[in-house]
This record gives structure tokens, C-alpha cells and sequence, in this order.
């Protein structure tokens, strides 16, 4: 007998099968992820109104929106629509992930389409700078008779993503109402996703007392550290990236495995790197014509700046331990590279010298990391990197000309003291001799010294507390001691 042709739903069920159960490592999705974007990219610059190897002429123009702000802005749009079906379906977020990778690649179709549409000319992208054009969009973005400045293949794919959604949602709760939520919300997030400089600042909007739109024009193209509106809107696309990915952490490890991260990501080290940056930064000669804070961006500079050490802790502490979430190593680094490259060329140039680094010591066939006087000398080459990363906030490639190494030298002292004080416990020789160096060392402010004593009483007094307990209690509370004495060495000199 001839087998019976299967239904529609059948072969339905089981593409939906294999699209979300598919076998792929952390890192291969990533860089499959990051495939279909350049992929996308390449051809839009092929085929729009560049038409050019790349999405523009300049190369360091190019870089940014490849490697960076498209990159931020994809991953960004794929986390936030993996939560909003994760908690509508109540499916788990791999699966959901998975199918969203293989419509995912429906990017790639958009650059043919606005070819058809536009002929040779191509259709020129850019973002919705306005209040107005973010509403009109949001009401029209369906309409072929309304002008919203945005290109056909767009408004196609997103048709299309706006079906598949809701078609989704609904195959998986046979709820009318969720999967015309899922729908709308995917409407919304996309269509603010192209008028991101508008949306990321409407929180604000109640508070200003001059117009919204001039707000949004001074924030990205005014004076500022942040240099230029690609760099700055990558680095608001990254705050607003974050979060979405610890909430997505927590859902799929659990909340033991959530503490563990915490743990690694706002350890004593991680602090101290973001100290350091922190220095840095405050402490770095400004450039002429230009103060700091006058813009609020510069704040949303600098919150950055002193996150990324953070993540570079996760990363550090992922590589160190054999842990079940060490196969996020490979995100983490690349996560850290982006945002560098949007604070500046020198961070950038920093941060991949900091990560290939803490590659070489800690994996096959070196494993260098395993000698504590090595791991300790690591540690504090971190702190002084960190520290001229900061200041190449400010100076950017020429952050050696002029460039005062005490301050970070002393610090990267005390972190090596504070690494071989968490080797052993009892050795607190190391922090008497980082006190006794840190004050025959001439240096340009006085008024921390004082501090001295009373920061080595504390130590002594801690130590003598918790000298029977975990060696970690007083590594972990001298930590937190130093990081503020460094936080307000670097008020007071300012």
C-alpha cells in the first residue's frame, strides 16, 4: 500500500520540530548570528544607495556599522523578542532562540527587495531622528500610500515577521490574544528599533523644559567624549542590551546559577578593574575645548566605560573555573570587543590585548594562570591596563603623551598585594609593604595619605576577626575598602 500523503500540519509540526531542537554549540550560534548579519550588511551595501563593499566608502565608518551598531542592534531585537515569546508560549528559550535563528536569516532577502523596488538608485537607510517621524511610523508603517522614511524590503520584513509571530504564539497556546500580542509588541519593538535615538530618550521626555527633538539632536551630535553618533548610539543600545541578557540568564540557568554569575561579574577584582577605569577616566587631562559632563551623554560615556571591566571579570572568572556556563566565554568576548570599539580606537585596542592575554594564561597548553605569583602579576597588569583604558576615554591613541604612571602603579602595587593576600591569608606582609611604599612615594596629593592608618587598622582589625573563617571574608571586605579609598583618592584630586 502507497503511504497517505501527510497534512499540512504535520509537515508544519515537524519543521517547527527540527527548527527549534537542532543541534548547535553556544559558540556556533554566535557566530552563525554573526554570519547572516554581515552577510545582510555586505549586500546592502552592494545594492542600496552606497554601493559599496561594505554598508560605506569610509572604512572606519564601515567597521562601526558591521562590527558594531548593527551587530548591537540585531542581537538586541533577537533578545527581546526570545523573552516576549519565552514568557507569552512559556516555552523554554533555547528553542525559542533556535527558531528565531532560522527566521532570522530572512534578513538577507530585504537588500533584493529594495533593489526591485528602487533599480540601480537603491534606497537610502538611516534612522527616525524625530517625535513626529517615530509616531508617524508607528501608525503608517503599514500604509504603501504613507511616507514614513523607511524602505520597502523593511516594510516587508517586517510584514512578515509581524505574521510569523503571531502565527507562532498561537500554534503554541491557541490563544487569539496572546499572538496578537506578540504581534504588536514585535511592531513596536522593530519600529523603535529604527527610530532608536527617539525611543532610548523618551523616558525623559516628561522632564525636559526645551523642546524633545532639539534634546535627542544635542545628545547625539552635540559636544561630547562620546565621539560620533554611531559610537554614541551604540553605546545606549548596549544599556539597553544588558539587562535582557541577565533576565534571559536567569530564566534558562536557574537562580543558583544566576547568584553564581553575580558572584563572578561584581567580584573583588571586577570592582577594582572598574575602578581603575574609573581613575582613569576622571583622573585624564581634558581635551582643549571640550568639559566633561557638559553633555548627558558623557554619563552614559562613562557608565559604560566602568561596566565593561565588570564583564571582562564574568569573562576572566568563566576562563578560571570549570563551570556549566563557561561556553559563554566566546559571547562575553565578543560582547566586550563592540562597546569597546564604540567608547574608542585605544579602549578597543586595550580590551582585545586584556582578553587574548587572559586567553593565553588561562587555557591549553600554557595554563599559566595555575602559578599564583603569575596569576597575581596578571592581575595587576589588568588594573594598569584598565586605568590608561580610561584615560584613553579621554585622549584616545595618544593617552602615553604626558602620562603619569604613579597612580596606576600604586594600584596595580595593591591589587597584586590584595591577589597574594588571597593566595594565603595570614601573608599580610604584602599590604604593610604596599602602605609603606604608597607613602615614601612622592605624589601629587597629599590628603590620601591620611587615610593611611586608619585603612591599615581596619585591615589588621578585620584580619584579626576573621583570621579562624574563609580566607575569601577578608580578601572580600578589603576589596570593598580599597575600591572606596580609590573612589575618593580620585574625588579629592579632582
Amino acid at each position: 500500500m502507497t503511504p497517505k500523503p501527510q497534512r499540512p500540519q504535520h509537515w508544519l509540526r515537524r519543521f517547527i520540530l527540527f527548527a527549534e531542537t537542532y543541534s548547535v554549540t553556544v559558540p556556533a550560534y554566535v557566530l552563525l548570528f554573526l554570519c547572516i548579519s554581515y552577510t545582510r550588511n555586505f549586500i546592502e551595501g552592494a545594492f542600496e544607495s552606497a554601493h559599496t563593499l561594505g554598508t560605506n566608502a569610509s572604512f572606519e565608518t564601515a567597521i562601526m556599522q558591521m562590527g558594531v551598531l548593527f551587530n548591537l542592534e540585531w542581537v538586541t531585537l533577537l533578545c527581546a523578542l526570545a523573552l516576549v515569546l519565552h514568557f507569552l508560549t512559556k516555552e523554554k528559550l533555547v528553542p525559542v532562540l533556535k527558531i528565531l535563528l532560522v527566521f532570522y536569516a530572512w534578513i538577507i532577502v530585504v537588500p533584493f527587495i529594495d533593489l526591485l523596488f528602487y533599480a540601480s538608485a537603491g534606497c537610502k537607510i538611516d534612522y527616525l531622528y524625530t517625535l513626529s517621524d517615530y509616531i508617524k511610523a508607528l501608525l503608517y508603517f503599514f500604509s504603501p500610500v504613507t511616507e514614513v522614511k523607511v524602505c520597502a524590503g523593511i516594510r516587508f520584513e517586517v510584514f512578515a515577521s509581524f505574521f510569523f509571530i503571531g502565527f507562532y504564539v498561537f500554534y503554541k497556546t491557541h490563544n487569539i490574544i496572546k499572538a496578537v500580542s506578540a504581534s504588536l509588541l514585535l511592531y513596536v519593538l522593530t519600529i523603535s528599533s529604527m527610530a532608536f535615538p527617539v525611543f532610548i530618550l523618551l523616558p525623559v521626555f516628561p522632564f525636559l523644559h526645551t523642546g524633545f527633538d532639539l534634546f535627542v539632536n544635542t545628545f547625539f551630535f552635540g559636544t561630547s567624549y562620546a565621539g560620533g553618533f554611531l559610537s554614541r548610539t551604540s553605546l545606549l543600545i548596549f544599556l539597553f542590551l544588558f539587562p535582557m541578557l541577565f533576565i534571559m540568564f536567569l530564566r534558562h540557568y536557574g537562580l543558583p546559577a544566576f547568584k553564581h554569575l553575580l558572584k563572578l561579574f561584581f567580584s573583588p577584582f571586577a570592582l577594582l578593574f572598574s575602578a581603575a577605569f574609573f581613575a582613569g577616566f576622571v583622573l585624564a587631562p581634558q581635551r582643549p575645548g571640550t568639559l566633561l559632563f557638559a553633555n548627558p551623554m558623557d554619563y552614559a560615556y562613562l557608565l559604560v566605560g566602568c561596566l565593561l571591566p565588570l564583564f571582562f571579570g564574568l569573562y576572566a572568572g568563566l576562563n578560571s573555573t570549570a563551570s556549566k556556563i563557561a561556553s559563554l566565554a566566546v559571547p562575553i568576548f565578543i560582547l566586550i570587543l563592540m562597546p569597546a570599539l564604540a567608547l574608542s580606537t585605544g579602549i578597543f585596542l586595550s580590551y582585545v590585548f586584556i582578553c587574548a592575554l587572559c586567553v593565553f594564561l588561562y587555557n591549553a597548553p600554557f595554563h599559566l594562570s595555575r602559578s599564583p605569583l603569575i596569576q597575581s602579576v596578571a592581575y595587576a597588569l589588568f588594573i594598569f591596563i584598565f586605568y590608561v583604558a580610561g584615560t584613553a576615554a579621554i585622549k584616545d591613541i595618544s593617552v602615553f603623551n604626558n602620562f603619569n604612571p604613579v597612580f596606576p602603579g600604586l594600584l596595580s602595587l595593591a591589587v597584586f598585594a590584595l591577589s597574594r593576600l588571597r593566595e594565603n591569608a595570614k601573608n599580610i606582609s604584602a599590604i604593610c609593604l604596599l602602605i609603606v611604599v604608597y607613602a615614601f612615594t612622592p605624589v601629587l596629593l597629599v590628603a590620601p595619605l591620611l587615610f593611611i592608618p586608619a585603612i591599615l587598622a581596619i585591615v589588621l582589625t578585620l584580619f584579626y576577626i576573621y583570621k579562624a573563617r574563609s580566607k575569601n571574608n577578608i580578601t572580600e571586605i578589603f576589596s570593598l575598602i580599597f575600591l572606596v579609598f580609590i573612589i575618593a583618592t580620585v574625588l579629592i584630586k579632582k
